[in-house]
């Protein structure tokens, strides 16, 4: 190996630094080698401190002088470094071999994981005692496998006691195939259970007691959840088969996406709609796999609507008010219906009399009233006159509100004379007109009990049987 001799050197006495100029002592000098001066004297090379500076291991003897010849000259210094260097490497490949190469690595924490990953060492896997595997990530730990499965009362949780399923997948659940999630007698679930599935369309989230499949089977278990003023939530649309309980806090299971059962501890069971605007619906099935929804409530139109497998059947609307198309049937007993018990026609509203005179009509002013109760009509008219007319007065019964089912009508009638005397008397229809006897059974005419002038009053109050 040719000694290095590049460039030129600077020395000065009694100091341990060489300057060199041309030179790349980077390149042609290692720590260890002899430095040859211009003295003659060999010095050991301490440091190569730049491409053109090095340091020696003792102050330079000779003279100080610039731009002088040089040689760097080999030693056996590198030879035994690197002995050195390869039995140390040697040593330590061969744990690895003992080691992690057959498979074995240190316990680790859950700050520092025994196996971790290069871009991402505060996430992997260590051992906390003998048989048990955790799980951590960001240096927390999230999940225990034991000799007895995987601990579910650690997931999400550093410890047993705390802990809770903080994200629970069970296959991609697409439409038509069917994954599911058993949870035996020894499933144990800590205090608080969050269960968030993402369910495509189509799907369902299906909860069996006592059972292993949607095949059917016996309700057998129950699910209880002592639950501390915490709450289960599930996110998804539910058919839950079987008992729920709950003996405090609040129990919270979803009927529709976002919809929620909840139960206050106090005895007291709530289901809600817990989005705003959102519509919350009560299921069952008519037959296998046939769904209908007996109750519906709308938080957008604040209606509450109560279906039959056929169609809507009754609807409480926003102000309050039951509507029944079907009518509602009284003193039956339960679940029979009678049609002669059934109230299933209710009206109210305003009607327009038509008073005549025999000889001349009158005119007037009105305020009339009816109300309708199956075929029942009970009709009010107060008429002011304007103009008496003359001759005997009647009311067209054709103007009634509904028609007569019969001929006969019987009502009161009353008369004011111009504000001074009531005279009190009866209405009765024959087959077309309604007339009036007042005063001992005196036809009421235009002067008859008294001479009608404007602002004298008829009042009549009736009522009749109708067909319609």
């Amino acid at each position: 190996m040719a000694w290095y001799d590049t460039g030129t050197v600077s020395v000065t006495n009694g100091s341990t630094t060489v300057t060199g100029a041309g030179t790349n002592f980077v390149a042609g000098v290692q720590v260890g080698e002899g430095f040859s001066g211009p003295d003659g004297r060999i010095y050991e090379i301490q440091a190569v401190v730049s491409a053109t500076s090095l340091t020696l291991a003792d102050a330079y003897l000779g003279s100080t002088q610039t731009g002088q010849d040089y040689k760097i000259v080999p030693t056996q210094s590198l030879v035994a470094t690197l002995a050195s260097q390869v039995s140390t490497l040697i040593s330590d490949f061969q744990g690895v071999v003992d080691e992690a190469g057959a498979g074995k690595f240190d316990d680790g924490t859950a700050a520092s994981a025994g196996i971790t990953f290069l871009q991402d060492q505060d996430t992997g896997f260590f051992r906390p005692a003998a048989n048990q595997i955790g799980m951590t990530v960001a240096g927390v730990q999230r999940a225990l496998l034991t000799s007895t499965g995987l601990n579910s009362t650690v997931i999400g949780a550093t410890t047993p006691a705390a802990g809770r399923f903080s994200t629970l997948q069970v296959g991609s659940n697409p439409v038509g195939t069917q994954t599911d999630l058993l949870m035996t007698s020894q499933a144990v679930i800590g205090s608080t259970v969050s269960i968030n599935c993402a369910v495509e369309s189509g799907g369902l989230f299906r909860w069996y007691e006592g059972v292993t499949s949607a095949a059917g089977g016996t309700a057998g278990g129950t699910l209880l959840a002592t639950l501390n003023s915490t709450k289960f939530d599930i996110d998804v649309p539910v058919d839950i088969t079987g008992n729920i309980t709950a003996t405090t806090g609040t129990f919270s299971g979803a009927l529709g996406m976002s919809d929620a059962i909840n139960y206050n501890g106090t005895g007291n069971f709530y289901v809600r709609s817990r989005l705003n605007g959102g519509i919350m619906s009560l299921g069952t099935e008519t037959t296998a796999g046939t769904l209908y929804y007996p109750v519906v409530m709308s938080g957008t139109t604040g209606d509450t609507r109560f279906n039959t497998p056929t169609g809507e059947s009754m609807r409480i609307d926003s102000g309050g008010r039951a509507i029944i198309p079907a009518g509602v049937t009284l003193g039956t007993s339960v679940g029979v219906y009678n049609a002669a018990n059934t109230l299933d026609d209710y009206e109210e509203g305003n009607w327009t009399p038509d008073l005549n005179g025999s000889t001349t009509d009158p005119t007037y002013t009105h305020d009339s009233k009816y109300t309708k109760i199956g075929n029942l009509v009970t009709v009010y008219t107060s008429i002011e006159f304007t103009t008496a007319g003359s001759g005997n007065y009647s009311l067209t019964g054709a103007s009634l509100p509904f028609l007569r089912a019969y001929n006969l009508i019987t009502g009161t009638a009353s008369v004011l004379d111009s504000g001074t005397a009531w005279y009190a008397g009866v209405a009765r229809a024959d087959n077309s007109n309604i007339i009036f006897y007042v005063n001992n059974h005196q036809f009421f005419s235009s002067t008859t009990p008294f001479t009608v002038t404007s602002g004298d009053k008829l009042n009549v109050t009736m009522t009749y049987f109708t067909s319609q």
